[in-house]
């Protein structure tokens, strides 16, 4: 669950993204085209080329390694809901 808090930057990103990339190439979207960091703690928002599904990108930190802290990027797919249109179609 991410928690919505005042303080959480939430960047959208306005060009869909080719939903094939995985954690290290939306973080290179984040790095380049957004310029932002994605270790930054901000969550990013993508959307597929049809506009059907998201991908959200954000930054957790752990404390279950043995190593100590370390920094993951987790990945978040959703699915958005079909219009009403395509249901009753189908």
């Amino acid at each position: 669950m991410i928690q919505l808090v005042p303080q959480l930057r939430i960047l959208l990103a306005c060009e869909p993204v080719d939903f094939r990339k995985g954690i290290d190439g939306l973080a290179a979207v984040c790095r380049g085209p957004l310029a932002a960091d994605p270790f930054s703690g901000a969550l990013f928002v993508f959307r597929n080329r049809s506009g059907t599904a998201l991908k959200l990108l954000v930054n957790w930190v752990t404390a279950r390694s043995r190593w100590g802290r370390r920094r993951l990027l987790a990945m978040f797919e959703t699915l958005l809901e079909r219009p009403p249109a395509l249901v009753a179609q189908s």
